[in-house]
C-alpha cells in the first residue's frame, strides 16, 4: 500500500492555508542588491496572475532570469497563500539522451526536495515509477487552499512533457525561468539592461563611481566596454570584478578586452554573485554557454560566431533564413538547415530580430573559444563572403555596389584571422577575401582599412606560396597601390619592385600584365619626383602595348598621355605634345564627341 500522506489531506489543506507557508525557499543571491528591473517587475505580476498557463522567463543565459524571479517572490510572496521554489538541473541542448536526463532532472526537482516532501507529509513508495510520484505530490499541492505560488528555476523544454500534470493545480500561480522557448506556456521574454542600469551595475561591482565627476575618458569607456558585451548582465559583473581586482582603470579594461577578448583575458581568478567560486572569467562564461549540441548545430554556432554579432549594426537581410543557407552552403539541406537554425534561437544560442539570426557577442566569443573557427570548418563560409565582394565584371558593376557586403566580409576575416597562427596552405581562402576586402576599401576611398587587409592577406601568402607566385606579384602590386594612395610612396616603390620582380621572371616579355608592372612602377616615380626614372617604365610598358593592341585601343591613348605629362614635367615640351596629340586621336575616334577624356584631352594640349 502507498502511504502518500503522513497526516489526512484535510488536515494538512486547513493546516497550510491557515500558516501561509513556504514549502520550500530560494537562495537570494542578489535579490538584495539587484539592479533595475523594476518595470519588468510590474509587467510579470499582472501577467502571472491573470494566466491560466505558467509563464516563462525566458532569454539569453546570464542576462538575470533567475534575479528576476527572486525579486518577484521577495516583493510578492505576501500576496499567496504558500510558495515553493525548485531549481532543477538542466543543459540546453537538444541531444536527445540529454532531454531524456532533463526531463528526469525536472522530476527529482520535486520527487527529492526533502523540505518539501517533508510539509507535504508525503512518503512515496519505492517500487512506484517516478511519473507516479510525482502525480501525487501534484495532488498534494492541488490540495492546499487559497492562491499559491510555485517557482522553477532553469527549466529546460524536456519539461514541456508534463505541464499537463501541472496544469491540475488550477490555484497555483506557475513561474519558470528557462533559456528554453517551451510550448503551451507564457512567455515573457527578458531583455537586456538598459545603459543606464548597467553602468550601474558596473559601478557596484567596481566600487567606484563612474559619473559625471569621473573623467569624461572612464566615461566614454565604460559605455564602450558595455556596448561591446551587449549589456550582458553576468559579464558585467565579471569585467567590473575583474577591473576591480586588478586595479584596472576603465580605459585600461576596454583596451585589454579588445585586444585579449573575453575569452582570451588572463587567468586572473574573479567571483560573481550567482556563482561563487573563484575562476577566470572564460571559465564562467563557458560553464554558462557549454556547447552540448549537435555535429550541425555546432557547424552553425561556429560560422554564425564569426559573421556579425547581435550588437552590430546590420541590415538583417544580410543574415535572414535564405542568405545563411547560402552562404553556410546548406541549399541541398535547406529545411532541415531553417529548422536548426530556428531550434537555436528557440534555446536563445542565436539571437533571432527582424527574420535574422545572430550570435550575442558574449556567446560568439565563448563559441569561438569552444569551437575554434580557422580556415578549414569555415571554408565554405569564408569563400562565399568573398564571393559576395566580387563584382560582376560582364555587367560592369562598380566596387561600390558590393559595399552593403563590407561588414560580413571583415567579420568573418577577423573571427578567423589570428596573428599568433601558424598559416598553411588552408589559409589561401583568407588571404583571398583579405585582398577582396582592400579591392573594396580601396575603392571606397578608405585607404587606412584597405592597407590593413591588403597587408594581412600578404602577410599570410608569403608564408603559404612559393616566392615567385603570382598571387604574391599582384598582392604586392595591391600593396604598393594602397600606399601610394596613403602618400607612403617609399614604401609603394618597394612592393611595386617586388611585384615586377616575379612578373619579369615568371611572364613573358610581352604579356600584358608586366605593361601593368611597369606602368605602375612609372607612377610610383612619378609620385617621388623621379621623373626620367618614370619615363623608363613608361617607355618599357608603351612597347608592349603597341605590340599588342591594336593600333586604336583606349589604353594606348592612355598610356600616350602619361608619357605626354612625364616629358612636360621634364621640360620636353615639344615631345609632350607629340603625345598629347597621338593620344587625342585615338580618343576622338573612339569616344563620342562629348566623352570628358577628350575634354582631358583638348586640356592638355592647351596647357602644353
Amino acid at each position: 500500500m502507498i502511504l502518500a500522506y503522513m497526516t489526512h489531506p484535510n488536515e494538512q489543506k486547513k493546516e497550510l492555508s491557515a500558516a501561509g507557508r513556504d514549502l520550500t525557499l530560494p537562495q537570494f543571491h542578489m535579490a538584495n542588491t539587484a539592479i533595475g528591473r523594476a518595470a519588468e517587475l510590474r509587467e510579470l505580476h499582472p501577467k502571472l496572475r491573470q494566466s491560466h498557463q505558467p509563464v516563462v522567463i525566458t532569454g539569453v543565459g546570464g542576462l538575470g532570469k533567475t534575479t528576476l524571479a527572486q525579486l518577484y517572490w521577495r516583493h510578492h510572496r505576501h500576496e499567496y497563500a504558500a510558495a515553493a521554489w525548485l531549481s532543477p538541473y538542466a543543459l540546453f541542448t537538444t541531444d536527445e539522451a540529454q532531454l531524456a536526463d532533463n526531463g528526469g532532472h525536472f522530476l527529482n526537482a520535486f520527487l527529492d526536495h526533502p523540505q518539501l516532501k517533508t510539509n507535504l507529509g508525503l512518503i512515496f513508495d519505492p517500487l512506484q515509477p517516478p511519473i507516479a510520484k510525482f502525480r501525487q505530490m501534484i495532488a498534494a499541492l492541488a490540495a492546499i487552499a487559497g492562491e499559491n505560488l510555485l517557482v522553477v528555476d532553469n527549466v529546460s523544454e524536456a519539461a514541456a512533457h508534463y505541464l499537463p500534470e501541472l496544469s491540475n493545480l488550477q490555484n497555483w500561480r506557475i513561474l519558470f525561468t528557462s533559456r528554453d522557448s517551451l510550448p503551451n506556456t507564457t512567455r515573457f521574454e527578458l531583455d537586456t539592461l538598459s545603459p543606464e542600469e548597467a553602468t550601474a551595475l558596473f559601478e557596484q561591482v567596481y566600487e567606484q563611481p563612474v559619473t559625471p565627476a569621473s573623467s569624461t575618458i572612464a566615461q566614454s569607456a565604460v559605455a564602450d566596454i558595455l556596448r561591446d558585451i551587449a549589456y550582458h548582465t553576468l559579464t558585467i559583473e565579471l569585467l567590473a570584478a575583474y577591473a576591480r581586482e586588478k586595479k584596472l582603470d576603465p580605459p585600461a579594461l576596454l583596451g585589454l578586452l579588445r585586444k585579449e577578448g573575453l575569452a582570451r583575458l588572463d587567468d586572473y581568478d574573479v567571483t560573481a554573485t550567482r556563482y561563487p567560486q573563484s575562476r577566470d572569467i572564460a571559465a564562467h562564461l563557458r560553464e554558462l554557454f557549454w556547447l552540448e549540441l549537435t555535429a550541425a548545430e555546432q557547424e552553425i554556432l561556429r560560422f554564425c560566431a564569426i559573421l556579425p554579432t547581435s550588437n552590430v549594426p546590420l541590415n538583417p537581410n544580410l543574415v535572414s533564413e535564405d542568405v545563411l543557407c547560402a552562404l553556410f552552403g546548406k541549399k541541398d539541406t535547406e529545411k532541415d538547415f531553417k529548422k536548426l537554425l530556428r531550434r537555436l534561437a528557440r534555446l536563445h544560442w542565436l539571437v533571432e530580430k527582424d527574420g535574422g539570426y545572430r550570435c550575442h557577442p558574449v556567446i560568439a566569443e565563448t563559441a569561438k573559444w569552444q569551437l575554434q573557427p580557422d580556415a578549414v570548418n569555415c571554408k565554405v563560409l569564408i569563400e562565399n563572403v568573398t564571393d559576395l565582394l566580387i563584382p560582376d565584371k560582364e555587367a560592369n558593376e562598380p566596387d561600390i555596389q558590393r559595399a552593403p557586403f563590407a561588414p560580413l566580409g571583415e567579420a568573418v576575416f577577423r573571427g578567423v584571422y589570428s596573428d599568433e597562427r601558424e598559416w598553411t596552405m588552408a589559409d589561401d581562402v583568407l588571404a583571398r577575401l583579405a585582398l577582396w576586402l582592400d579591392r573594396l576599401y580601396g575603392s571606397l576611398g578608405e585607404s587606412f582599412k584597405a592597407s590593413e587587409y591588403v597587408t594581412k592577406g600578404v602577410a599570410i601568402w608569403e608564408k603559404v606560396l612559393p616566392p615567385e607566385h603570382p598571387h604574391l606579384a599582384t598582392s604586392y602590386n595591391n600593396l604598393a597601390e594602397t600606399y601610394r594612395a596613403l602618400g607612403e610612396h617609399q614604401k609603394s616603390l618597394e612592393y611595386n619592385q617586388k611585384a615586377l620582380a616575379i612578373w619579369e621572371k615568371v611572364l613573358s616579355p610581352e604579356h600584358p600584365d608586366l605593361a601593368l608592372s611597369y606602368n605602375n612602377l612609372a607612377a610610383t616615380y612619378g609620385a617621388l619626383g623621379a621623373h626620367q626614372k618614370c619615363l623608363e617604365y613608361l617607355q618599357k610598358a608603351l612597347a608592349i602595348l603597341e605590340k599588342v593592341l591594336p593600333p586604336e585601343h583606349p589604353h594606348l591613348a592612355t598610356s600616350y598621355n602619361n608619357l605626354a605629362a612625364t616629358y612636360g614635367a621634364l621640360g620636353e615640351h615639344q615631345k609632350s605634345l607629340e603625345y598629347h596629340q597621338k593620344a587625342l586621336a585615338i580618343r576622338e575616334k573612339v569616344l563620342p564627341p562629348e566623352h570628358p577624356d577628350l575634354a582631358q584631352s583638348y586640356n592638355n594640349l592647351a596647357l602644353t
